[in-house]
């Protein structure tokens, strides 16, 4: 018989990592499909995408949000690391406002992307409070 065995708390870490990877092995590979502004057409969106941008990546958000017909936008990024990530939120009727997606990510400078010229620099961009 084991003296010690492991308690719930001290397991909760592996259980937790077991079910990311098994998450990603089922996860589809198909390539990413994207519209003609550079924004994936059918993005993972997650409850968790930004403490995992934060954790995973070390992106922040950077305070630059702006909107299409579609999606409440916001970039993240690691300003020393030079990479981004763009994340929106659905303005679809039934969708759950509290579920992020991920549009886009890159390394370099994002606004140079074809979307951030046109969602970001038009003076209606930003969402009303």
């Amino acid at each position: 018989m084991i003296n010690k065995m492991m308690s719930m708390d001290s397991m909760r870490p592996t259980v937790f990592a077991a079910t990311l990877a098994v998450s990603a092995l089922s996860a589809n590979a198909a390539p990413p499909v994207y519209d003609e502004q550079g924004l994936e057409k059918n993005p993972v969106c997650s409850y968790a995408l930004p403490e995992s941008l934060l954790i995973m990546h070390k992106q922040k958000p950077t305070g630059e949000k702006a909107q299409t017909p579609k999606w409440e936008i916001e970039v993240y990024a690691n300003k020393e690391k030079k990479t981004w990530t763009l994340v929106g939120k659905s303005k679809a009727p039934d969708a759950d406002t509290d579920e992020m997606c991920h549009l886009a990510n890159g390394i370099g400078d994002y606004k140079a992307q074809k979307w951030f010229t046109s969602y970001f620099s038009r003076p209606d961009s930003v969402p009303k409070k």
